[in-house]
This record gives C-alpha cells, sequence and structure tokens, in this order.
C-alpha cells in the first residue's frame, strides 16, 4: 500500500490506475497471487477504495480499507474491511 501526498492520519480516497498517472489520486494498493487464474488485482486495471490511516511514523504504517479493485481476468474485487500493518 502506497499513499502518496499525506501527510498523517485520517481518511482519503484512492482511485484510479497505474497506467494513467494523471488518474492516481494519491495511491498505489496492489494485490497479488489471490488465486492462480487472478493474479494481479489493482494496478493498471483500476480501483476505487476508502483508506483510513491510523498510524504513519516511528517505524509502524496501520491502516483500514474498504472499496472496489479490478482483477486481471476482469473481475471485480470488494473488499469490506481490510486491514494494513506494517513495523519496520
Amino acid at each position: 500500500m502506497n499513499l502518496f501526498g499525506v501527510g498523517g492520519p485520517g481518511r482519503c480516497a484512492a482511485s484510479g490506475t497505474t497506467m494513467r498517472l494523471d488518474g492516481i489520486t494519491r495511491s498505489a494498493i496492489p494485490l497479488a497471487n489471490l488465486s492462480t487464474d487472478r493474479y494481479l488485482i489493482d494496478g493498471p486495471l483500476g480501483y476505487d477504495v476508502e483508506v483510513e490511516l491510523l498510524q504513519a511514523g516511528a517505524g509502524t504504517i496501520e491502516a483500514r480499507f474498504r472499496g472496489r479493485m479490478t482483477a486481471n481476468d476482469g473481475a471485480v474485487v470488494t473488499v469490506e474491511d481490510g486491514y494494513f500493518f506494517y513495523r519496520e
């Protein structure tokens, strides 16, 4: 999960594709290898996600997210209660 231009905790919208850089609104949130047939979700295929950034700093990033992401096979994957946590 990459959020660009976000100064700290709060909510932000993430949408667009990585193929059209002008379509990105502060983000890149790809998922990979959900299955052998559905191996790429989001990125160049498109997404519309709301992110709640809970922590950002001191080597820790924590966020909740929900929204819709398009997979390589054309299916739309809906995430209702996604959670991301990273600590260095």
